[in-house]
Parts: structure tokens; C-alpha cells; sequence
């Protein structure tokens, strides 16, 4: 996150997108933080339900430990990270991404090309057991082939289905407001409720609802696919329903 704060500011200026409108932070600040929360709150209640889902069918089992400390813990990080991911990530794929590429094309093509880009990316992961002890000429092309391995994994599918829908849906959000307030803390709410859920419990592999969980951190998947899919539809009817009231 510290590498993407600082170079986000340079690759902005680099695509000629450098004033609050280029970022999606075309908006009051008190407007901008309210809708951040109450996207925070939709974003952490959604996903939490899907979490205790997954505890009481048995795919997720709690970890040895306190429970009241791990869950502290988890949601201390959980929130600091949440915010961190939700804004830092939101105003590069849909403050700057998703509305550069709209300007260039139709929305429906702006909104599909960012979300792929913003799914792919997430599976290019080096293989953090490397032993760099000895290093050679070579090393460095081996780590980048295995930043792919997760891409050789059929499980992967249900992951990047997940990341692909709820990017189409932060993306559309993002255009159709015109700021990232709302989506950032949507996006923020589910970061925190990975990372929490992440400190309290571990994957069961042994479930037979295993399946429904892919590998890229092994909660998304089939089963996040599905559901968040529901929590994307149908905050967007109610959002449409508010604004054709409001109208």
C-alpha cells in the first residue's frame, strides 16, 4: 500500500489525470466520508453474513487462541486496512482507470476491461518461500514464472469470477455517481471482514463444501461469486430506487 500511495502520484500526472474529477474525489468532504461509511457498513455486514455462512456449514473453523483477542486484532487491522485498500485501490481502478478508459469508449466496454485488469492483477503473486540464499543469473525469471502459479490452478476461476463481478459492479457505481465514495467504502467494508475473518478462522480443506472456495485466499470463490453478485444487484436497485425518489 505504501508503494502504491507513493507511485500513484506520478503515474497520474504521467496519464494527465491530476485534479480531484481525474481521482473520482469530485465531491464535498462531508458528503464523501458519509457515503464512505455507510458504503463501509454495506460492504462489512454483507460480507460478515457470507462469513458466518461459511462458519456454520463448517467450510471455516476458528483458530486456537483467544477469540475476543484475535477478534480485536482482526478488526483493528481489518478497518485500518480497509480504508487503505478501499481508497488507494478505488482511485486508481475507478477513479482513474475505469474513467479514463470511458472517456475513450463506451461505458460498457470502460467498465468490463477495467474489471478483467483488476481481477488479473490480483493473481500474480511471487512465491514468498524462495530461497534467495543463492542467487543467480536466473532467479529473478523464475520468481516472475512463479507469480503466475496461481493462474495453473483451475480453483482460481471462482476467485477471479468474484473479483471480476464486484469490480464491474464498484466500476458501474463509480461512473454512474461520478466519485468513488461509495464504492471505496463498500470495498473497504469487505477488505476489513477478509482480514478479520482471516485473523479468527481457517479454511477447512477437508469440508465437502471446499469447492465453492478458491485459491486465492480461500474465501472468494463460487460461493462469494454467488453471493456478492445478490449484495451488488441488489444495492444497485435500491441505490436506482432512492435516486428515481429523490428525482
Amino acid at each position: 500500500m505504501l508503494v502504491g500511495i507513493a507511485g500513484l502520484w506520478p503515474l497520474a500526472k504521467s496519464l494527465k489525470c491530476t485534479s480531484k474529477d481525474d481521482f473520482g474525489l469530485a465531491v464535498p468532504k462531508s458528503t464523501f466520508w458519509k457515503e464512505f461509511t455507510i458504503g463501509f457498513l454495506i460492504g462489512a455486514v454483507s460480507l460478515a453474513v457470507l462469513a458466518f455462512i461459511y462458519y456454520f456449514i463448517g467450510l471455516r473453523t476458528l483458530k486456537s487462541g483467544d477469540l475476543i483477542e484475535r477478534f480485536i486484532e482482526g478488526i483493528t487491522k481489518g478497518i485500518i486496512a480497509g480504508i487503505a485498500v478501499g481508497l488507494i485501490e478505488e482511485i486508481f481502478f475507478r477513479g482513474i482507470l475505469t474513467r479514463l478508459l470511458s472517456k475513450i469508449s463506451p461505458f460498457i466496454s470502460a467498465v468490463i476491461i477495467s474489471s478483467f485488469i483488476y481481477a488479473a492483477v490480483h493473481f500474480i503473486k511471487g512465491d514468498s518461500d524462495t530461497n534467495y540464499t543463492t542467487v543467480y543469473w536466473y532467479s529473478g525469471f523464475n520468481y516472475l514464472k512463479s507469480s503466475f502459479g496461481l493462474y495453473t490452478d483451475a480453483k482460481f476461476i471462482g476467485s477471479f469470477l468474484t473479483l471480476f463481478a464486484i469490480g464491474i459492479f464498484l466500476a458501474g457505481l463509480t461512473l454512474k455517481r461520478g466519485h468513488i465514495a461509495l464504492g471505496a467504502g463498500i470495498h473497504g467494508g469487505w477488505v476489513c471482514i477478509l482480514r478479520c475473518n482471516s485473523k479468527m478462522t481457517r479454511t477447512d480443506e477437508q469440508s465437502p463444501y471446499f469447492w465453492i472456495v478458491g485459491n486465492y485466499d480461500k474465501f472468494t470463490g463460487y460461493g462469494a461469486f454467488v453471493w456478492l453478485t445478490i449484495i451488488c444487484l441488489l444495492t444497485w436497485y435500491f441505490l436506482e430506487k432512492r435516486q428515481q425518489k429523490s428525482a
